[in-house]
């Protein structure tokens, strides 16, 4: 369930307004009606009598901000944010209003390719910076924010520091264990290319510093939320296999597998493994149970024709390099992209990768 459903479903049941000094008007009858709807998913018929409400009540917060939870919904974000704005306006000292309005800038922001020219990141970080202000132990805040900080590596450091709070104000919570997991390794991968466009200078330690930092988080992760371990486990597998580590990274791939059997692509990367280490009687194996579990999949063909070719069985190398060729040109044709002979060629072309 997407963030914004569940933040609305929330504050629905309790009202959104915080305001201390008079008390707010009385919800109408429109208000009341619509938030019921809001809760039910109908959401057209919610804003139309939300936008009833606001008229008959003009300054009732909890009417403004749950039309703008109903406006988010349908992801209208450009009515949101200004609904979130009318009800911030009545009330200012409210946290709730602040973190929603950034989460409908950042929701913009990516519905705009990224925002291409656009300051709503900058908007939403401001936000939740309020949020955060009005109330320092707002967990959801420091999640948004890491998001909104990671996004193309703007800020390394802020985004960890974000992440790490989460987690002591949630110690328990799995998953702010796998978001800072998430940002640990897309770091790992900045520091390669030094992509970080902000807080570089707090960064300290290498990829691989970075990469097991994020494995530790996974493996926290795990412990806490064993129905997420395939998911877990993979990442880590992952990792491991970044830091040359391939012994740990089959280990972790051969847990995610006990975990989730019917799991191609966790074949294809423990596959992929045996393979550089010169496994290739236990890549084919992998390779062959990948094809049964999915075999519409060109990457797992993929795989064991340069599994085959290792082994010298030309002709099932042959026959792999055809069914890739043939379920990577229906996939091409079905894109609508112009199809590729010369890439088509190279992949029915029987060579060994170079050692």
């Amino acid at each position: 369930m997407p963030p914004f459903l569940i933040l609305s479903l929330l504050l629905l049941s309790r009202g959104a307004s915080a305001q201390a000094s008079a008390a707010p008007p009385k919800e109408t009858a429109s208000c009341e009606k619509g938030a019921a709807l809001l809760r039910h998913g109908a959401l057209d018929e919610a804003v139309a009598l939300l936008k009833k409400g606001v008229r008959e009540s003009p300054k009732d917060v909890n009417c403004l901000s749950w039309l703008a939870d109903a406006w988010g919904r349908k992801k209208h974000w450009p009515e949101a944010i200004a609904s979130y704005a009318e009800a911030i306006a009545l009330s200012p000292k409210n946290p709730s209003l602040y973190y929603r309005r950034g989460l409908a800038y950042y929701e913009n922001f990516e519905d705009d390719a990224y925002g291409a020219g656009s300051d709503d990141a900058e908007k939403a970080t401001a936000d939740l910076d309020q949020a955060i202000k009005l109330n320092p132990d707002y967990s959801e805040a420091y999640k948004a924010r890491a998001r909104v900080s990671g996004f193309g590596g703007m800020d390394c450091a802020a985004h960890i520091a974000d992440a790490t709070k989460v987690i002591e104000l949630e110690p328990n919570d799995a998953e702010a264990y796998e978001q800072r997991g998430n940002i640990y390794g897309d770091t790992a991968e900045m520091r390669y290319s030094q992509d970080c466009w902000g807080g570089s200078e707090n960064l300290h330690g290498s990829a691989t510093d970075y990469y097991l930092l994020a494995i530790a988080d996974y493996k926290k992760a795990a412990s806490l939320n064993p129905q997420g371990m395939a998911v877990y486990y993979g990442q880590i597998g992952k990792y491991y296999g970044k830091i040359q580590m391939p012994e740990k990274a089959i280990e972790s791939w051969t847990q995610a597998i006990r975990i989730s059997s019917g799991n191609a692509s966790c074949r294809i990367s423990r596959a992929e493994i045996y393979l550089d280490q010169k496994r290739t009687l236990e890549a084919l194996q992998d390779c062959d149970e990948a094809v049964k579990l999915a075999p519409q999949e060109a990457s797992a063909y993929a795989l064991r024709k340069k599994v085959r070719i290792a082994l010298g069985q030309t002709q099932g190398a042959e026959e792999d390099a055809q069914m890739e060729s043939k379920l990577l040109t229906k996939q091409i044709l079905d894109s609508g992209t112009p199809l590729d002979q010369e890439f088509i060629r190279g992949v029915t072309h029987l060579q060994p990768d170079p050692q």
